[in-house]
């Protein structure tokens, strides 16, 4: 018996194909936020301030979100409140999410919540959110854009010394009150004799200047 050789045509087989390696979805969001930062252009500073001229929100959100929107980003930007025992503290996280389902999520801004003279408590809120929402993104970018006069808001100036500010007791405020009610002079001199930490308590507590609010 002869054996018989069958021939193989290989050009009928299938060839093995190659695995494609895709890339992590979180280095697809890095690639693209490189590429966010690479086409942002130098941001007009239009707006002028005590300490110079910086770029507003809006001037910044005009330039930002379509090139964000164009290399797959979302942008969300959300309100934070926190109680504290003595005052309430608002801001802003700012989140970019990437069409991967990978995001970037900033810290918490926060800054406290206080009465300034001649604005609502609302109008105050406004002024910090619109600070903190700028504030953070450009964080988030790592976008300079110089000074603002929504930094100059009396929340904010005040944040570190009232931060760790003791608490206002009720003693002092009642004797706080009681010497405001005769006069200027009178609760300037009281308030001239406090030890530093009782100065921070009626500070950082709003009373000092809701009493001077009442001679001006």
């Amino acid at each position: 018996m002869t054996d018989s050789i069958e021939t193989v045509d290989n050009s009928t087989l299938e060839k093995p194909s190659k695995a494609k390696t895709k890339k992590p979805a979180v280095a697809n969001l890095y690639t693209d936020l490189i590429e966010v930062q690479k086409a942002i252009p130098t941001i007009a500073k239009t707006s002028k301030a005590v300490y110079g001229n910086y770029a507003n929100f809006d001037d910044i959100i005009k330039i930002v979100r379509p090139l964000l929107n164009e290399h797959n980003f979302v942008l969300i930007q959300k309100t934070q409140t926190q109680q504290g025992e003595q005052f309430t503290s608002i801001g802003i996280v700012t989140e970019l999410l990437h069409i991967s389902g990978e995001k970037i999520t900033s810290d918490p801004f926060i800054v406290p919540l206080q009465a300034e003279k001649g604005k609502s408590l609302a109008q105050t809120a406004g002024s910090i959110l619109t600070y903190a929402k700028r504030y953070s993104l450009c964080a988030l970018l790592g976008i300079a854009t110089g000074d603002d006069t929504d930094g100059n808001i009396n929340g904010f100036n005040q944040y570190n010394n009232n931060y760790n500010a003791p608490a206002l007791s009720p003693q002092l405020e009642q004797q706080a009150r009681q010497c405001a009610s005769n006069g200027l002079a009178v609760y300037q001199a009281f308030y001239a004799q406090l030890s530093p930490n009782d100065k921070k308590a009626i500070q950082a507590s709003g009373l000092h200047n809701e009493l001077k609010s009442q001679f001006s």
